[in-house]
C-alpha cells in the first residue's frame, strides 16, 4: 500500500475496486518498456469519498519506475489531473526531489493555487515552486495569486515624461515691465510591473496562459485549445462534456 499510514483499508472489499489493483492483463513494471501508457480513469465520487485507491495505484506506478532503478527506455509521465483529491503522498514528494534522476516527470494539474497549498501547506507549496521546471497559470481570478504573480514576473523601466511652463515679469514702479515665459520637459526613468494584477484579473483572455520558467523568461501565450484545431478535434468523439462536438 502506498499513501498515508492511517488509509482506510475497507474499500477493498468493494469488488469493483479491489478489480482496479487486482488482475494479470499487465504488470506494473510493463511501464519502464518505453511501450506502454496506462490510463488510470476514476469516477470524481470515488475520488472524493475513497482517494485510498488513487494513492495506491499512483504510488504503486511510481514504485515500479524507482524498482527499475534507471533501466528505462525513456522517461516517465506522469499526468495527474484532480491530484488534489489524493492527498499529500509521500512518495510523490519522493518524486519531486528524487525522481528525475530515475526518469520520472511529473505534470501536475490542479484547479488553484489554494488547492495547492490545502494539499501540501505554505512550506510544501515553496518545495513544489522550487522543484519545478515550468508553472502554467490559465484563467486567474484569485487576487493573492495576480499579486505572487505580479511580483514573480518582475519589472521594467519605461521613460516618463513630464511637462512643465512659467512665465513672469520683471520692472520698478512705472516702468515697462519685461514679461518672460518659459517651457521645459523632462525625461526620467521609473519601474513598472510587467504585468499588474488588474491585467491579469480583468484584461487576460480565458484562454491564456502565462508560464513562469524556471531559469528563463516568463511567457504569455495561447492554449492549444483541442476543439480549435481540426486536425485533434476530427480525433475527439462527441461526449457529454462537450455537446458542440456533436
Amino acid at each position: 500500500m502506498y499513501g498515508n499510514a492511517d488509509d482506510k483499508k475497507s474499500w477493498l472489499s468493494n469488488p469493483a475496486f479491489s478489480d482496479l489493483v487486482s488482475g494479470d492483463s499487465f504488470r506494473s513494471s510493463d511501464l519502464v518498456d518505453g511501450k506502454t501508457d496506462i490510463f488510470v480513469q476514476l469516477p470524481l465520487r470515488a475520488l472524493e469519498n475513497t482517494p485510498e485507491i488513487g494513492r495506491t495505484i499512483i504510488g504503486a506506478l511510481l514504485n515500479a519506475v524507482y524498482e527499475a532503478d534507471g533501466n528505462i527506455q525513456n522517461r516517465v509521465l506522469f499526468l495527474l489531473d484532480e491530484v488534489a483529491r489524493l492527498g499529500r503522498m509521500r512518495i510523490m514528494a519522493t518524486a519531486r526531489d528524487a525522481g528525475r534522476k530515475y526518469g520520472i516527470t511529473l505534470r501536475l494539474l490542479y484547479q488553484s493555487v489554494g488547492q495547492l497549498e490545502e494539499q501540501w501547506g505554505r512550506e510544501g507549496k515553496r518545495a513544489w515552486y522550487e522543484a519545478a521546471a515550468h508553472r502554467t497559470y490559465v484563467a486567474i481570478s484569485d487576487l493573492d495569486t495576480a499579486k505572487e504573480l505580479e511580483e514573480t514576473f518582475g519589472q521594467y523601466g519605461v521613460m516618463a515624461t513630464s511637462e512643465g511652463s512659467n512665465s513672469g515679469t520683471s520692472g520698478k514702479g512705472w516702468e515697462a515691465g519685461n514679461r518672460s515665459r518659459g517651457t521645459n520637459t523632462s525625461y526620467h526613468e521609473i519601474s513598472r510591473p510587467l504585468i499588474r494584477r488588474e491585467e491579469l484579473l480583468n484584461d487576460a483572455r480565458v484562454d491564456e496562459a502565462f508560464v513562469v520558467v524556471r531559469g528563463g523568461r516568463p511567457l504569455r501565450c495561447g492554449m492549444p485549445i483541442y476543439f480549435r484545431r481540426p486536425e485533434i478535434r476530427e480525433k475527439i468523439a462527441a461526449n457529454r462534456f462537450n455537446k458542440h462536438l456533436g
